[in-house]
């Protein structure tokens, strides 16, 4: 994502552009063209690889590789993807999970290794080989315009439309992505809004434009790889200048002073046409009465992203009742909810009758198949009230009001949401899919909904998932029993999974799959004896949801896993039950008997650390995280700075740590206590956005506190900011008394002993001594951003032999800190590297690791439980 020309000094010497065919408009586009256009899409992907490769044919650079000499190591593909960033790693990882045996997949621990750096160190001239060679590949140069269109161009163009941006607008966010990234747009556009409004705000947009490519000029000013800003000046503000807002051809510009460029006519399309999407028109919201039109939504059925609970289900949206509602889960983005119209309807108008809690950016869309969809209207600076869209010209099955941006701190809420135009004759009712599973060499499954007589062995069982779409969602709801409560994953990525402990020793001989409506059209049913080798049981390549049974099966061993390579539907994969069936281990499907691994890290996310570089190492610390395969990760507060907001979580933390936290059981730091209501005189205040981020996972037992078990093993989790409140200290007397495991390990924010800037903890002594005197084995703790072990030491902090070890494990990505003054009985300190601490248990003693970015082990002792 950036220049490759050598840095030049601009316009050293004035450069005259030819002006001559340049379209000259008003101020303002009078119709706004979408760069999805498929013209328009191949003028601004060539426009960028003048830029990025000095040549047009971006299609011809699917094999392109070089160090430019940027501090970011390796540039390759059609959007100049980087090893000092992630944009490199995410590609190669996501077609290694397609494409196990491709030629890159060896070099995935060497892209992890120099993220964030200009290393080239276990890549090299054979790297540039393989990357070439891949880039001949239909399926590699496919899985570079998956994520050039997923991270860059989407997310963009729908920001830039959002605005009412015209097409050269809407290139010139699709640039400072590429260049900047998404965030880097976004702040990029923040900065421009400070002296211009946007269209959509009322303002002019060729005022705005000039704002915007101020702002971006600023910003690459900023880093010595970018201060050559023709790509700006003697291109983007050429257009401008003569009016040209929908990118018009021809086009003439110059790049590097010396590279001249012309599109006389519009070029060919190279892009696939269905990887594309349609033209987006945008409708004014004018709150009027329903008219005389028809009304086909009402009654029909509906699905929504969440809900915030009982009583706002998705239905009370097309009841027809004025008091009755959807609500979504507050404070997250995007929310979605989603009407079966039935097959071949159509939709001329929408009304939408908002709740106070309503969407200050959203989109209309309509889709045949729910994979597919075509955006019928959007709005972009949406107030409440009543927005009705006229004028649409939708056809499908499914309509989808899809929220961007909440207007409130809230959720999004609708009293209704009505459809006009023409039914279905089927109705708008959901037809049942038949699954016609695939002869594959492993056993085929026969579809029926009758579990037989086998025995159930997976309920209620332990689950982890590679995502969960919120915190509803999360994997135990595949096991639980009921026909209603699902698991579902993060949207639009694949793969994505769900493993089941059944137990060291379980056998398998049938699995039943029940779809919901986002279900997957290719998976795989596997079975691991330790979680780390998976042998395929049955495989599925033409999956169509509804409920699937695999018969026949012949699986042995303690993990059952789902894994989805391809969605069904735009959405991503949800299951209402997975039931396995066969004879369960005679533990129960608890680890005992074996050993189990969890990773953790303190002190994470820092501010403004929304991409990897080397201030921002979360990235590289999750990665790492991920890699070690963990039952499951911990974290010891401070994983969002600097104030623990919501925003903080989710433009930070949520970016590289967040990829498992269905998977974590976090607490919270000092700064997570910053959100709300601090008061600095009590140095108390409110963990809201924590609980919010993490929801059920914050709070399982209805506290900031709580604990769990794991083989022989029991977890405190605890929350030290509020240590000075009885409620707590009370509940851990009562939980250390009512432990019946022979090992615990407690995690909380604020060490009681540490040899960092933040010196000894006072609030924590008490508990410490709880812990000491109880006998637990093992305290983590975060706060001081670095490592260190300390001896065994009793309730009093001195050595003991059979006394609680405590290690610090702040090193999980913020700025490193070091040490001020030694303590007695610390035995270990590492306050140079960023890393994760490895546990891994056995049913009496855990070996712990100080694992550093890069995989180096820092530092290993063993405990044995008392």
């Amino acid at each position: 994502m950036r220049q490759r020309r050598p840095l030049l000094a601009l316009l050293a010497a004035a450069i005259v552009i030819p002006l001559s065919g340049l379209i000259a408009t008003s101020a303002q586009a009078a119709t706004p063209v979408s760069l999805r256009d498929p013209v328009k899409r191949e003028i601004a992907q060539e426009i960028i690889t003048s830029a990025e490769n000095s040549v047009l044919d971006w299609y011809n650079r699917y094999d392109y590789i070089e160090d430019i000499g940027d501090g970011r190591g390796y540039t390759g593909g059609i959007i100049g993807f980087t090893s000092g960033t992630s944009d490199m790693l995410e590609l190669v990882e996501r077609y290694t999970q397609k494409y196990p045996s491709n030629g890159l997949a060896k070099y995935l621990p060497a892209l992890r290794s120099v993220d964030g750096t200009d290393s080239h160190t276990g890549l090299g001239s054979a790297f540039e080989t393989a990357w070439e060679a891949e880039g001949q590949k239909a399926a590699f140069q496919r899985a570079q315009r998956d994520l050039t269109r997923e991270w860059y161009f989407d997310p963009s163009v729908d920001l830039a439309i959002g605005d009412k941006l015209g097409a050269l607008g809407q290139f010139a966010y699709y640039d400072a992505a590429v260049v900047h990234g998404f965030d880097g747009l976004q702040s990029i556009r923040t900065e421009a809004k400070k002296k211009a409004q946007t269209p959509a705000q009322g303002g002019n947009e060729t005022t705005y434009l000039n704002a915007f490519l101020d702002a971006r000029v600023v910003e690459m000013q900023k880093e010595a790889a970018h201060e050559d800003v023709s790509r700006i000046e003697t291109a983007q503000r050429v257009w401008l200048d003569a009016g040209n807002l929908n990118l018009d051809t021809p086009l003439v510009w110059d790049m590097y002073g010396s590279d001249h460029f012309n599109l006389a006519t519009d070029p060919t399309p190279r892009w696939p046409l269905d990887e594309i999407g349609g033209t987006t028109p945008t409708p004014t919201p004018t709150p009027t009465t329903p008219g005389t039109a028809t009304l086909i939504s009402q009654g029909k059925p509906v699905t929504a992203s969440s809900v915030e609970g009982a009583g706002f289900e998705a239905a009370k949206a097309v009841d027809g009742s004025a008091t009755s509602r959807w609500s979504s889960k507050e404070g997250i983005d995007p929310q979605w909810i989603r009407i079966d119209l039935g097959a071949g309807s159509t939709v001329n108008k929408v009304v939408l009758k908002w709740e106070a809690a309503y969407a200050s950016k959203y989109r209309i869309e309509m889709s045949a198949d729910g994979t597919t969809w075509t955006t019928l209207a959007t709005e972009a600076a949406g107030n409440g009230g009543t927005d009705e869209f006229t004028s649409l010209n939708g056809s499908g099955r499914y309509l989808r009001i899809y929220g961007t941006a909440r207007g409130t701190a809230y959720g999004y809420s609708l009293f209704e949401v009505e459809a006009y135009g023409t039914a279905s004759t089927g109705g708008g009712t959901t037809p049942t899919p038949t699954p016609t599973p695939t002869q594959t060499a492993t056993p085929t499954p026969t579809p029926t909904s009758t579990p037989g007589t086998a025995t159930l062995i997976s309920k209620s069982k332990p689950t982890t998932t590679s995502s969960v779409e919120s915190a509803e969602f999360d994997g135990s709801k595949a096991v639980d029993g009921s026909a209603t409560s699902r698991w579902s994953s993060k949207e639009g990525i694949d793969p994505q999974w769900i493993r089941i402990d059944l137990g060291a020793g379980s056998t398998v001989n049938k699995v039943v799959l029940k779809w919901e409506a986002a279900y997957a059209s290719k998976y795989r049913i596997e079975m691991s004896a330790d979680g780390t080798t998976w042998s395929t049981l049955a495989t599925e390549a033409a999956g169509n949801g509804g409920t699937d049974e695999f018969t026949n099966l012949n699986g042995t061993g303690r993990y059952l896993r789902i894994y989805g390579t391809a969605r069904g539907t735009a959405y991503g994969y949800s299951l209402f039950e997975v039931e396995a069936y066969g004879t369960a281990s005679t533990d129960g499907g608890t680890p005992g008997g074996t050993t189990f691994r969890v990773v953790g890290a303190g002190d994470i996310a820092g501010t403004g650390c929304s991409a990897p570089s080397s201030s921002c190492q979360h990235f590289a610390t999750a990665t790492l995280a991920q890699s070690l395969n963990p039952a499951f990760y911990i974290t010891m507060g401070d994983m969002a700075y600097d104030d623990g907001h919501i925003e903080d979580f989710m433009n930070n933390y949520d970016k590289s740590w967040g990829k498992f936290k269905s998977s974590t059981w976090p607490v919270p730091g000092n700064h997570e206590s910053y959100d709300t209501d601090y008061n600095e005189e009590t140095e108390k205040g409110d963990e809201q956005a924590y609980r919010d981020y993490f929801g059920a996972r914050a709070t399982p037992q209805g506290k900031m506190w709580y604990s769990y078990d794991y083989g022989n093993w029991h977890f405190i989790a605890l929350n030290s900011n509020r240590f000075d409140e009885q409620e707590q200290i009370d509940w851990i007397k009562a939980d250390l008394a009512a432990n019946t495991k022979q090992c615990t390990v407690a995690y909380y924010h604020h060490p009681a002993f540490t040899s960092g800037t933040h010196g000894n903890e006072g609030v924590s002594d008490e508990v410490w001594a709880l812990m000491a005197n109880a006998g637990v084995e093992l305290v983590i703790n975060g706060h001081d951003h670095d490592y260190e072990r300390f001896a065994p030491q009793s309730a009093t902090g001195a050595a003991a032999a059979n006394g609680t070890v405590e290690i610090v494990a702040g090193m999980g990505g913020v700025n490193l800190t070091g040490y001020e003054n030694v303590k007695p009985n610390s035995v270990k300190r590492v306050g140079d590297k960023y890393g994760v601490l490895q546990l891994d248990f056995t049913d009496d003693s855990v070996t712990s690791k100080l694992i550093a970015v890069g995989g180096a082990v820092a530092d290993t002792s063993t405990i044995t439980c008392h």
